[in-house]
């Protein structure tokens, strides 16, 4: 199959899979105040919502609930509780090439939903959408919801910035355990707003949630995988002529190779935690004879015959650095997806390949005497496990084990099968 055509199959079916989620309990309440019970599809991204997908049952049919008709969602058991809000908001943008002239913000009246960060007396909300614009409101009591002023501007080439937020919640906010230095030294920032708004209400002394608290925390994986790499030598020799370089490439038998390797991944939170961040550091070795002859034909009529023992003893360390997407997922079981760039490493340079080829011109070619050097590649891959067992297959889309000024030697039809055991 064409490269190329696999590259954008693979990641074609990576975007469409991701964008689909799960569906969890939850419930809504619509305009007249009715709440109804329900299964929300819970995409677990950064970004507000204008509108839900839910199902009453769980053989029932999805519907759809948008601003117009929905005043309040919850995700059970997330981060993900949303109230309808008509606020004012300033969209000025906070990029450097961008900025307003004009300290003061320029508020526009919209209706949205806003995610709850701190329920309490007083309540933090936050406000994120593509392209980086971030918002965050409050409100005391059962007062309006007003947005924590924070703006980027440039006035006759000088940066400022306008930090009205920290006057804002320095008035409203008062208790005896919060200082003046707790708003003095306030960031912008959700962690920073959320400890302060915990603290007021701590203060207070009434009742609050803290939904950021329910944000699962990523966890380390290790395992041990072993396994064979199946691919066959491609040798392209490089003819240096006056009319330039000429290739020919001969392609050898089909070798089978033992691999093993250390895999250490990263699950992260973020939608549904089924991202991974992996490293698997991987040793190989290949051990290759065979005796082969081509003839290369030159401008002019001539040629150019090439015999001779191609012998190759490659062991070496791969390093896959890459991400991983579970696209199917149990309690038990996962189906994974996977793209790594590919950093190799010899371990015995002198070794690596060897074999003279004679000429009928009476040149000859030491492999030894020419320098060498690695190139990095990459790999597309799918994976199953089942609790601590996996199997894992990768298809290797550019892996050449040595190159050299007169000739390289790559893998081609490469496919690596791996059986792993979690250790934890």
């Amino acid at each position: 199959m064409n490269k190329t055509l696999l590259i954008l199959l693979f990641w074609s079916f990576t975007f469409s899979v991701s964008a689909q989620g799960n569906f969890e309990m939850g419930y809504f309440i619509d305009n007249e105040g009715k709440r109804t019970d329900c299964l929300i599809r819970n995409y677990d991204r950064k970004v507000n919502p204008f509108q839900i997908e839910y199902k009453l049952t769980t053989d029932g049919a999805i519907e759809i609930g948008g601003l117009s008709q929905i005043k309040e969602f919850e995700i059970f058991n997330t981060i993900h509780k949303y109230q309808r809000f008509t606020v004012n908001i300033d969209r000025s943008s906070n990029d450097v090439d961008n900025l307003s002239s004009s300290r003061e913000p320029d508020f526009k009246e919209e209706t949205l939903f806003l995610r709850v960060l701190v329920e309490g007396r007083a309540t933090l909300y936050t406000y994120f959408e593509r392209g980086g614009l971030n918002r965050n409101f409050f409100k005391m009591d059962d007062s309006e919801v007003k947005q924590l002023v924070y703006k980027r501007y440039s006035n006759a080439g000088q940066l400022g910035e306008n930090e009205s937020y920290k006057h804002q919640l320095r008035y409203y906010l008062t208790c005896a355990s919060i200082s003046g230095n707790d708003f003095d030294d306030l960031y912008y920032q959700q962690k920073h707003l959320v400890s302060l708004f915990n603290k007021f209400n701590e203060c207070s002394g009434g009742n609050y949630t803290d939904y950021t608290s329910r944000k699962k925390k990523g966890n380390f994986g290790l395992a041990v995988t072993g396994g064979a790499n199946i691919s066959a030598l491609e040798t392209t020799q490089k003819v240096h002529t006056t009319g330039g370089k000429i290739y020919k490439s001969y392609t050898h038998d089909m070798t089978v190779s033992p691999l093993v390797s250390l895999e250490a991944e990263y699950n992260f939170t973020f939608n549904n935690g089924k991202w991974y961040a992996f490293i698997e550091p991987t040793f190989q070795q290949f051990k290759y004879k065979s005796d082969f002859s081509y003839t290369m034909r030159l401008q002019g009529g001539y040629e150019f015959i090439s015999k001779g023992t191609l012998s190759v003893d490659y062991d070496h360390i791969a390093i896959p650095l890459g991400i991983k997407y579970a696209a199917i997922s149990t309690e038990n079981s996962s189906v994974t997806i996977h793209a790594a760039g590919v950093f190799n490493f010899l371990l015995n340079n002198s070794n690596t390949y060897d074999g003279t080829l004679g000429f009928n011109m009476g040149q000859g070619l030491d492999f030894r005497k020419e320098k060498h050097f690695q190139i990095p590649s990459a790999i597309l891959g799918v994976g199953y496990k089942y609790k601590k067992f996996s199997l894992e297959a990768d298809y290797h889309l550019n892996k050449t084990a040595v190159a050299a000024d007169y000739w390289e030697i790559k893998f081609v039809n490469s496919v690596s099968l791996m059986l792993g055991y979690s250790l934890f």
